[in-house]
């Protein structure tokens, strides 16, 4: 057995590739395997992988059609490392860092280490945790108003693979989406190891394209996550969860391309008004934005006509954004010329006006 299995999924990401393998294969942590997830891709991503298998030993290739939970499940069956690290291959990793965090999740006896990553909100967030809990390892429910704030994404986790697994049995129906896997992940563990700091050094963006099936898919794995958090050991969860499940699709939503926009528009709007529909919706537990964002989504009848109300809000937190600068700008100013004013009239002022006249000269 591995101290940790590496499993990294690649596509198109050959600009990257070798300079991410290599921070990992020089990390001090020696015992470990690479599994690599690998979709077909436009560059010479394979040709990469397969020279670096030649050389190494520990490292595996599946050949997968994409990146899905499936996928996900076969390659932590097929890990035979103690904990699962997942990687993206479009970033390198800082040096000997693997053994530092490896460390700290053996020593913790934890379920899950959180770490930061390159993020400036998510920065804020794992501070704000950090302050909280300090070096120690904490229950999920220390950090309850946070917990559903942290990035919901596989990379930015150590997991003991005997816990995740368990896991993942017991809520499989509920295993739609990676980020639904990183959720439970940290709901039912006894303990959670933290880092205040990123795995990477660099933070170069995956390419990921987000379709329309891809996007409704999406959409129902969120769904029924809200369903899960309805029961009664995640009741504390609840609020925080449905305004951070909902912002979470809008956001997704705003990365879809424009030519998978009308389709993804129309399962976004089925979506709302089906959730209208449920006797126990919990509208009053939206936040404003996301209030605000729901309404835009059931007035329009097109997507043309959401974009549309979407921009005209903008404008409106920008006119109001402007009118607020120009009255502080407008109440500093009176200030300046009241103290001018107050200054010129003095009897100080007058006196010394001579040696201001002198200065000129």
């Amino acid at each position: 057995m591995y101290d940790v299995s590496v499993i990294m999924y690649v596509k198109d990401s050959q600009k990257y590739l070798e300079e991410s393998l290599n921070s990992i294969i020089h990390q001090s942590l020696e015992s470990m395997e690479i599994i690599f997830l690998y979709e077909k891709s436009c560059d010479a991503s394979l040709n990469v992988l397969k020279a670096f298998s030649k050389k190494y030993p520990n490292m595996q290739i599946k050949e997968v059609d994409t990146f899905s939970t499936k996928e996900i499940l076969e390659s932590i069956k097929m890990a035979d490392g103690e904990y699962l690290l997942f990687v993206d291959s479009f970033n390198i990793i800082k040096e000997d860092i693997l053994r530092k965090f490896h460390n700290k999740i053996k020593e913790d006896q934890s379920d899950v280490l959180l770490f930061g990553l390159n993020d400036s909100v998510e920065d804020k967030v794992i501070k704000r945790i950090s302050q909280l809990v300090g070096n120690n390892a904490f229950a999920p429910s220390k950090i309850r108003e946070y917990l559903l704030d942290t990035q919901q994404t596989l990379y930015n986790k150590i997991f003991r693979k005997s816990y995740l697994v368990k896991v993942l049995d017991l809520y499989d129906m509920f295993v739609q989406t990676p980020d639904n896997i990183s959720i439970l992940s940290l709901l039912n563990s006894q303990k959670i190891s933290l880092m205040d700091e990123s795995l990477y050094e660099t933070d170069n963006p995956s390419k990921i394209v987000v379709d329309d099936r891809s996007f409704a898919e999406y959409v129902d794995s969120q769904n029924i996550f809200l369903n899960l958090l309805n029961k009664g050991e995640y009741s504390d969860y609840r609020i925080n969860g449905i305004n951070r499940k909902f912002s979470d699709i809008i956001d997704l939503y705003g990365e879809v391309p424009v030519r998978y926009k009308k389709a993804s528009y129309d399962t976004l709007r089925n979506y709302c008004l089906n959730y209208l529909k449920q006797k126990e919706n919990n509208l009053e537990l939206f936040t404003d934005t996301n209030r605000k964002s729901f309404e835009q989504i059931i007035i329009s009848e097109s997507v043309e006509e959401y974009e549309l109300l979407k921009k005209v809000n903008e404008e409106k937190k920008s006119v109001n954004f402007m009118r607020r600068y120009e009255k502080i700008i407008s109440v500093e100013h009176k200030k300046i010329k009241n103290f001018n004013d107050n200054l010129r009239n003095s009897r100080s002022w007058k006196l010394t006006g001579i040696f201001r006249l002198r200065n000129k000269l």
